[in-house]
């Protein structure tokens, strides 16, 4: 939630470009500690079978950033023709 928050702040600074700043380095931030607190998790949880499951996620990541190519989500960056 925090770093949706930053993002979200972020989009309401007008004219300081350092706060800016700050807040999008506070978004990435706080994504990676939730990440690994999430990681943790499943370690800790199930050890013999936290393998598959980050080899499970692993694979669902790179399945949505292919959908989202193929489905020209950037069409200003690939454009077709």
């Amino acid at each position: 939630m925090l770093p949706a928050a930053c993002l979200i702040a972020t989009g309401y600074v007008n004219g300081s470009v350092s706060l800016a700043v700050g807040l999008i380095t506070a978004a990435i931030a706080l994504s990676g500690v939730s990440y690994a607190c999430w990681a943790v998790n499943q370690l800790d949880l199930a050890p013999q079978y936290a393998g598959e499951w980050l080899k499970i996620d692993a694979a669902r990541i790179v399945f949505a950033a292919g959908s989202m190519q193929r489905s020209g989500v950037r069409p200003s960056v690939c454009p077709s023709g």
